[in-house]
This record gives structure tokens, C-alpha cells and sequence, in this order.
């Protein structure tokens, strides 16, 4: 099978932040084919006063950072984007982070990496954004 492109698209329409932390511990789950590990476990997801943090970074362990970084096509991961949009009901006031865009519309917030800024720093995928109500 050839790595040189792959293409993973993971949409989800959730009811509950709970629900969505469940689906990320399921999907974990699914694609090692093991229990999830302590640190996926503590992903964290959370709304009040109009604002949604999330601590998710944990989802990419110290152990997969370590297999990735010795691989042979490592260096090749500069080449490739992972691309994470979270759409909303209402208008986005403002994010956390500044590799985090906001839409024109308002509706929506994109976070675009390549995959190697992720394995070398999976806190980038941590941040709040405050919602308009």
C-alpha cells in the first residue's frame, strides 16, 4: 500500500461535546486497534460563558511522536497539510491562537499544518474560540 497519499476526512455532527470526546477515544480506538491510551483519555472539551476550549494535543501521544520521528519519510512531512474546520451556529468573536483563521462569514474557524508542526507540537491543536450570543 502506497503512504504517498493519503487522504482522511473525519466529519461528525455531534450533540453534546461529550458525545464528540467519546468519538475521538472510539476513533483512537479503531485505528490502533487497541484501547485508548491514558492521554487520549484526558482530551478535554468544554463550553460556557460562550466560549469552546479544547485540550486535544493528548490525542497525538509521546509513543506515536517517537515512531514517527524515527521513520525514514519523516522529513517528508513538511509536504503534507492537516486541515481542521469546526463550523458554528452563531458568529465567532475571536480564537486563541494565531494559526487559527476565522471565516468570512463568521461561521467558522479553519487551523491549517503540515503534519510534521503536529507531531512536533500537538499542543497546536489546543485552543478557545469565543462565540458571539
Amino acid at each position: 500500500m502506497s503512504t504517498e497519499k493519503w487522504i482522511l476526512k473525519l466529519s461528525c455532527d455531534f450533540s453534546s461535546l461529550n458525545h464528540l470526546k467519546n468519538a475521538i477515544i472510539a476513533f483512537s480506538e479503531d485505528f490502533n486497534n487497541k484501547k485508548a491510551s491514558e492521554e487520549v483519555h484526558r482530551i478535554s472539551l468544554d463550553y460556557s460563558n460562550d466560549k469552546y476550549s479544547r485540550k486535544i494535543g493528548a490525542f497525538v501521544p509521546e509513543k506515536w511522536q517517537k515512531e514517527i520521528r524515527s521513520d525514514d519519510d519523516y522529513t517528508r512531512l513538511n509536504s503534507g497539510k492537516c486541515v481542521f474546520i469546526q463550523r458554528f451556529d452563531i458568529s465567532v468573536k475571536n480564537v486563541s491562537s494565531k494559526k487559527v483563521k476565522i471565516a468570512k462569514n463568521k461561521k467558522a474557524t479553519m487551523l491549517m499544518i503540515t503534519p510534521k508542526e503536529l507531531i512536533n507540537n500537538p499542543e497546536i491543536l489546543d485552543y478557545s474560540i469565543v462565540l458571539h450570543h
